[in-house]
């Protein structure tokens, strides 16, 4: 998992509203956008109401966690602005066949910041699955 959500943050929502306030259709995120969504606006404008929401703050996947059979790898940057370590501390806590990556100096996109340490850290968890697999 990189940089999951279980529960919303206030780090997240404070993230998203300062994004949000700052959007528009010519900014850097608006071009970005426009290169993966057909109207990037309207899927900028759905994202951030929804996770903006009032109700949404309570959204929280932690009982759907412990439903987990397999082994999880779980990587979160110390930088990232949508999620702390709490995200990734808590999974742990709730499967305890979870191993963590922290990363420094890396934000909520891990692959794209830091790809060299996430595919070090997959092969090497995919490279364990077989004992994993056999202790079960």
């Amino acid at each position: 998992m990189l940089a999951p959500h279980l529960f919303v943050e206030p780090v997240c929502t404070a993230a998203i509203s300062a994004l949000a306030s700052g959007y528009s259709p010519d900014s850097r995120l608006g071009r970005s956008l426009a290169r993966h969504h057909r109207d990037a606006t309207r899927s900028f404008e759905t994202w951030t109401s929804a996770w903006l929401a009032p109700a949404f703050a309570q959204w929280n996947i932690e009982q759907e966690m412990t439903a987990l059979t397999c082994p999880v790898l779980a990587i979160q940057g110390h930088e990232d602005a949508y999620g702390t370590m709490r995200q990734i501390h808590r999974l742990r806590e709730l499967h305890a066949d979870t191993r963590l990556l922290e990363l420094a100096d890396c934000g909520h996109s891990p692959h794209l910041e830091q790809p060299e340490a996430v595919l070090q850290a997959a092969a090497a968890f995919v490279g364990e699955l077989p004992a994993l697999a056999a202790a079960r």
